[in-house]
């Protein structure tokens, strides 16, 4: 009890200390939280922090072996010795390079879809999971998809499009300088939105304080698509 009334008003000042492991998922740690990373950082100097990245199902089972202290991941699915809380929306769009022939269209259909190349992210990575499930649900055979390359980076989907005619399903999040700067362009699917969100992972029991802290934190700072 004296511990945590210590902690919270050492937080209150921004000296608290301790240590918290991070887990997070490719998309996440590479494009939604390495500004508020350094925003906690510099609120809280004496948190030493550490993040690992991989793909949502990785992070999760170091979480669950206890390797990490929170994760942040991108999938739908769950695992039962974990509580999940969403902490912010995303979107999966259609997305090809500012000179390929399917920049031409605002618009593809999706029998334009099927017959193109797409590539897509690798198993067991949230967004696959995520598209899969909507192609599911809005009756596209996922079989029938020209899959021509499976990718474990955003950033080499990016630059793969950059050199040839394809069409690639990535984050909102990930394609914001782009979409900005006009090097890659938002293809719109009539009848298919992919919505998500995106959540933290804890093992069940009581948190740790500095894990505490991190997740008030990550609230507190309302994280929004800037597209």
């Amino acid at each position: 009890m004296y511990n945590e009334l210590d902690f919270e008003l050492s937080s209150l000042k921004g000296e608290s200390e301790g240590s918290l492991r991070l887990g997070a998922s490719s998309t996440i740690a590479q494009y939604v939280i390495p500004e508020l990373l350094a925003k906690f950082h510099k609120r809280y100097p004496k948190v030493t922090l550490s993040m690992v990245a991989g793909n949502s199902k990785q992070v999760e089972s170091l979480l669950i072996n206890n390797e990490i202290d929170v994760a942040l991941v991108e999938n739908s699915s769950g695992i039962q010795e974990l509580r999940y809380t969403a902490f912010a929306k995303d979107e999966i769009v259609a997305v090809t390079g500012a000179k390929s022939v399917y920049a031409q269209k605002d618009t593809i259909s999706v029998a334009e879809l099927i017959s193109a190349p797409i590539i897509l992210r690798e198993e067991g990575s949230g967004t696959l999971e995520t598209l899969m499930q909507a192609f599911s649900q809005n009756n596209i055979d996922a079989s029938l998809l020209h899959a021509a390359a499976h990718l474990g980076a955003t950033e080499a989907i990016k630059h793969f499009l950059d050199y040839y005619d394809s069409i690639a399903f990535v984050s909102r999040f990930a394609i914001r300088k782009e979409v900005k700067a006009r090097s890659l362009k938002i293809l719109q699917i009539p009848g298919l939105s992919i919505l998500r969100q995106f959540r933290i992972a804890e093992r069940m029991g009581p948190q740790l304080t500095p894990q505490s802290l991190f997740i008030d934190f990550l609230f507190k700072n309302n994280i929004k698509v800037g597209i």
